[in-house]
């Protein structure tokens, strides 16, 4: 749902996702606020490809955050293969907003969480020798609700992605 510029996903489903772009995006970088409303993770995507309703039902990467207190790195091929994991500085709570900066260049896949009214930042990086060269940038939840807000994702790198914004401000989830 969406309202108030927010973009939500309630529920404990299995790996909901959302995407936006072109499956020919390379390097890019995607800025998004989140917040998850119950325990659990939520996150981003980049370079996804064949998605299909399930957990790990597509073929991309996935940065995220959980409240067990983590940032992660991994990466999807209708599987699960984990590329880095880090501890938040001062934990991942419930109801509480981070500003959630996630970019691949070339194999390189670097994240970083800052809560919205804290100063100290965790960055993850994890390199994928075999990574996957393009796909679509979106969110996705798992077992969990989340919400999203101010979502841009920007060229990075030598990108063959166009720069893309949604406030949600227009109230609609769709287009």
């Amino acid at each position: 749902s969406v309202s108030g510029g927010v973009y939500s996903q309630a529920g404990a489903s299995s790996g909901p996702k959302s995407l936006v772009g072109s499956t020919g995006w390379t390097d890019v970088t995607l800025d998004t606020d989140i917040r998850l409303d119950t325990t659990g993770q939520a996150g981003v995507l980049l370079r996804t490809r064949a998605p299909a309703v399930g957990a790990d039902a597509h073929a991309g990467y996935y940065v995220g955050v959980e409240t067990n207190g983590t940032i992660f790195i991994g990466k999807q091929n209708n599987n699960w293969t984990s590329l880095a994991l880090q501890n938040v500085t001062g934990g991942v709570s419930a109801g509480t907003w981070y500003h959630l900066t996630a970019s691949i260049v070339g194999c390189t896949i670097t994240a970083t969480i800052k809560p919205d009214n804290g100063t100290a930042s965790t960055t993850a990086t994890a390199t994928d020798a075999g990574c996957f060269a393009s796909g679509q940038a979106g969110v996705r939840t798992h077992l969990s609700s989340a919400s999203f807000r101010n979502l841009q994702v920007t060229q990075a790198g030598a990108s063959t992605a166009a720069s893309y914004a949604d406030s949600w401000a227009s109230g609609a989830s769709t287009g």
